[in-house]
């Protein structure tokens, strides 16, 4: 089976050394890659990010990927209630009436 990163890199029509300079690593080290040696777990979603790849392709087989994703909705939904939460510890405590 040909490597992921090797086969996306010749898809793209682009060499060893212009991928690597792409993703910010040398060209040792993207070699190193294609040959199966597995991607720092911190370079991942950058090197996936210019493939245009998912990065789960990227990490190891035995790897679990999460069966549920959330939809934009869901997520945004909870963009909203992280803002609110921050906005209120912002919020000094007012004294009660007495």
């Amino acid at each position: 089976m040909e490597n992921i990163i090797k086969k996306r890199r010749l898809e793209l029509g682009l060499t060893q050394a212009a991928l690597a300079k792409m993703i910010g690593i040398t060209q040792q080290h993207l070699d190193r890659y294609e040959k199966g040696y597995q991607i720092p777990v911190e370079k991942i979603p950058h090197v996936a990010k210019v493939l245009n790849i998912d990065m789960w392709l990227l990490l190891p087989a035995d790897f679990e990927k999460p069966t549920e994703v959330l939809t934009e909705d869901e997520k945004a939904i909870i963009a909203l209630f992280r803002k609110s939460k921050a906005n209120n510890s912002d919020a000094q405590p007012t004294a009660k009436a007495e």
